[in-house]
């Protein structure tokens, strides 16, 4: 009885794609050479070994080993505080935390300052008559929107309001709103502004390791 094999598969290619093959192979062993050629081949790193010969071998051992021990720990530790820089620190709070604590002192504060050009000044107070709450607000123009008595005032002077103007009457005086998204900005920026004095101060660190080490 003969024997049940699957067939093989045959080794015969088609001029085709035999020459591409071998075209591909071409084609990469010259770009191999060309980075050769810029770059140079990577030397190999010897492993330094102490001889037998030597009387304090045992020593050396024992201090490379310390050494070793030490680097590990360090770059674990490093490790340690650019996860806690990334993070913010295991006590920091949250984005929404802050930006809700933020909001909670603008609307407990008596007296809101606002700097604000003469175009957004109409937009501003529609949607400061439309927030309405408890805050006082006074509104400063910005240096680009002053004048001097002397000169005339510009076309859009009906749209400035006054250097400092309080807005307390009879009804209750409305208050400052604050979008969400700049109380963001703000957040990311402090964040940022943390995670790069981490850095520096790793940077600084590793500094002063090398120098103690030499």
């Amino acid at each position: 009885m003969a024997k049940y094999c699957l067939k093989k598969q045959s080794k015969r290619l088609t001029c085709k794609k035999k020459f591409k093959i071998q075209c591909k192979v071409r084609e990469h062993s010259r770009k191999l050479k060309k980075m050769t050629k810029e770059f140079g081949r990577k030397k190999s790193e010897k492993s330094i070994a102490v001889p037998n010969k030597c009387h304090f071998k045992a020593e050396v051992l024992m201090e490379a080993e310390q050494k070793r021990a030490e680097a590990k720990k360090m770059k674990q530790e490093r490790k340690a505080r650019q996860k806690t820089a990334k993070k913010g620190g295991a006590n920091a709070k949250s984005v929404r935390s802050f930006a809700a604590e933020v909001r909670r002192t603008i609307e407990n504060a008596d007296i809101v300052i606002e700097a604000s050009g003469s175009e957004r000044k109409i937009g501003h107070q529609r949607a400061v008559k439309k927030k309405g709450a408890k805050q006082r607000k006074k509104m400063k123009k910005k240096k680009n929107t002053l004048w001097t008595d002397e000169a005339s005032p510009p076309p859009n002077a009906s749209l400035l309001g006054e250097e400092e103007e309080d807005n307390a009457v009879a009804s209750p005086p409305p208050s400052v709103p604050i979008s969400s998204r700049a109380i963001r900005k703000a957040v990311k920026r402090h964040k940022k502004n943390q995670q790069k004095i981490a850095k520096s101060a790793d940077k600084l660190a590793l500094q002063l390791d090398e120098k103690m080490e030499f």
